[in-house]
């Protein structure tokens, strides 16, 4: 796509689109340095076997308050986890720290895009921020968010991925 937008990239994302590639710019056309790129997203995909996701409403039980829900996604993360918090009870008993891979500047769109589709308390994480029940963080992207006890209170860091690292924010990090 030319079109850069946050915005443009999450709702080709929400109509099915599995993936997208920005060009450099709109009077651009020899492309060929997004080849190696956009040839890794390519096997990528043509490796993946997606699953529908399948909702038995009968199956649910009712448990215990966890002291965390840590998820992590990459491609085809965006639909399931507005699938999943949609699903969420209003607001969750515990914090919920997402983990999707995901470039800068498109983080702070898709949590507001979560926030306004469940209305649920979705953002994008600020350093040193304090770990909350009902609160649901999304980690910025190009940064890992890590969690760091001091007391009897937990707060999220955000850290830089290296130049060694591929994807931020990454699950393993989280």
């Amino acid at each position: 796509t030319s079109d850069a937008r946050p915005e443009a990239a999450l709702q080709a994302l929400d109509l099915g689109a599995r993936d997208f590639v920005v060009k450099p710019g709109p009077r651009v056309t020899d492309l060929s340095a997004l080849g190696p790129g956009l040839v890794a997203k390519v096997h990528g995909l043509a490796s993946e076997q997606p699953q529908p996701m399948v909702w038995d409403e009968s199956s649910q039980v009712e448990v215990p308050a966890p002291g965390l829900i840590a998820i992590g996604a990459s491609t085809g993360g965006p639909g399931a986890l507005r699938d999943i918090l949609e699903r969420f009870e209003r607001p969750p008993r515990c914090p919920v720290a997402i983990a999707q891979h995901m470039p800068f500047r498109f983080t702070r769109a898709f949590a507001d895009r979560l926030a306004r589709s469940t209305g649920l308390d979705v953002r994008e994480v600020e350093d040193e921020e304090p770990l909350r029940t009902g609160a649901i963080r999304v980690g910025r992207g190009g940064a890992h968010m890590r969690l760091e006890a001091r007391g009897d209170e937990v707060f999220y860091r955000v850290h830089e991925k290296s130049s060694a690292e591929r994807w931020a924010p990454s699950v393993d990090a989280l």
